[in-house]
């Protein structure tokens, strides 16, 4: 079966109406297909074969999908685990396509982005590969994008920004106003293992204009994928925009291991004043999307719209409102909207929490609740999310809660109450507007402790 879903996606007339080149296509099918990176000399010998007439683009799909290696993959991948990852295959070059920075190092490219003009932007070369081994800073109010701004669903045409070596620090830092449009972010974790908690993607000094757009943010080695400051951090934040972004998280880990999380966030919100919107994040370990406290301003914005998969890792949450802790303060969430958005999970995936609206499930005591939140109109899809509990208002005071539409599974997963409506019996829920069908319960422990984890 899961050859003939491969062969009929690729010869789609969706898939081939995206303009990409025969080495794009290559790229997308190893990726797709073999759930890996192509080494060099195959991306090469596969292109030249299309190029030359040799096969025929259907005669290659059906070459890839006849392979040993996929027959091994696919059982794993349908079997009963839950985490398949991506390959440990590094990045190969591509040929740059059109005009721009055509590829190189991070200290070359980090030199044309110092030189740029006030307001200026940068262009990468549609398919330049560019590999940083220290964080790649774009100044304020400059751009960094691929030529033509191709959009995520032609990620193998964006310019592609590859970690090479380990270095605990952010791939990319956008100074306020800084932005960046149509690039691919790529953190090259491969195995779960490679987890430096301080190595994100993309990190987002608040600012004015500040802006991450339509760009592919894969595999980071961090805690996160895209983290975006605020007030909180030092970083005042007037107006971020995150939008139309693939984030995707494979190789991450939602279970302990050995004692250690390894687990990722999609995205990470401390701004105060963001528009988070359209963005898909698929298999984040974590939290899909996470909105925090923003003290000493008020946490004002808007996650409309966005769609969080739990397909073959499962997370914590898919999307938390989250005033974290030990600062023994109520952090203001009033105007913060989390409205719109949908998430569901595979069969043998879940989240712990669907939508959590205050985090004393995580925290326990230590949490600092938040108030004021509107949590509306968030749905499924239609589909089916496996959770622990579906939607869990603890830790929020004046939360409005109404017109959530979910299908669930709802399991015991984890210690915590497992409902698919829950809300915090001990008053940390106080004043909220919840819609029809709750269920009061107590999320901490006798000792005072969370009740989340594995």
């Amino acid at each position: 079966m899961i050859r003939d879903l491969i062969r009929e996606f690729y010869t789609s007339g969706e898939f081939l109406s995206l303009d990409y080149d025969n080495q794009a296509r290559v790229l997308a099918l190893y990726r797709g297909a073999l759930n890996r990176e192509p080494e060099q000399s195959g991306l090469d010998h596969h292109t030249a074969q299309l190029d030359t007439g040799e096969l025929t683009w259907p005669q290659l799909v059906d070459g890839f999908v006849t392979t040993p290696e996929l027959s091994d993959l696919a059982s794993t991948i349908c079997g009963a685990g839950t985490s398949y990852h991506f390959g440990t295959q590094p990045a190969p070059n591509l040929t740059p396509s059109g005009s721009g920075f055509g590829g190189g190092t991070g200290a070359q490219l980090q030199a044309l982005l110092d030189a740029a003009p006030a307001g200026g932007t940068v262009y990468l070369a549609q398919k330049a590969v560019v590999r940083l081994t220290a964080t790649l800073d774009i100044p304020k109010g400059k751009t960094l994008a691929t030529r033509g701004l191709p959009a995520p669903s032609r990620y193998a045409m964006q310019g592609r920004l590859v970690r090479s070596g380990m270095f605990a620090a952010p791939m990319v830092q956008l100074e306020g106003g800084a932005q960046l449009r149509s690039v691919w972010t790529d953190g090259q974790r491969g195995s779960s293992a490679n987890f430096t908690a301080e190595a994100i993607n993309i990190q987002a000094m608040g600012g004015d204009g500040t802006a991450v757009v339509d760009s592919k943010i894969s595999n980071s080695q961090g805690w996160s994928s895209l983290l975006a400051f605020g007030s909180a951090e030092g970083w005042p934040c007037a107006n971020m925009t995150i939008k139309g972004n693939l984030i995707t998280a494979y190789s991450s880990e939602h279970f302990p291991v050995d004692g250690n999380g390894r687990w990722t966030d999609g995205a990470s919100i401390a701004c105060e004043h963001a528009t988070v919107e359209d963005n898909a994040v698929i298999d984040a370990t974590d939290v899909g999307i996470v909105l925090f406290r923003a003290a000493p301003a008020v946490q004002s914005s808007a996650v409309h719209g966005n769609q969080v998969l739990n397909a073959g890792n499962s997370a914590y949450g898919a999307l938390a409102v989250d005033g974290l802790y030990d600062k023994g303060a109520t952090q203001d969430f009033t105007g913060a909207t989390v409205n719109d958005n949908a998430f569901w999970t595979g069969p043998e995936t879940h989240v712990d929490f669907g939508i959590a609206v205050g985090t004393r499930p995580w925290f326990g005591s230590r949490s600092d609740a938040g108030t004021g939140v509107t949590v509306r109109g968030n749905t499924t899809n239609g589909l089916t999310a496996v959770v622990g509990t579906g939607i869990a208002i603890s830790g929020m005071y004046r939360a409005t809660v109404q017109g959530n539409d979910l299908r669930l599974s709802v399991q015991s997963i984890s210690s915590c109450p497992h409902v698919a409506l829950a809300v915090d019996a001990d008053g940390y829920a106080a004043d909220s507007d919840v819609q029809a069908g709750s269920t009061p319960v107590r999320f901490t422990s006798p000792a005072g402790g969370g009740c989340i984890g594995h």
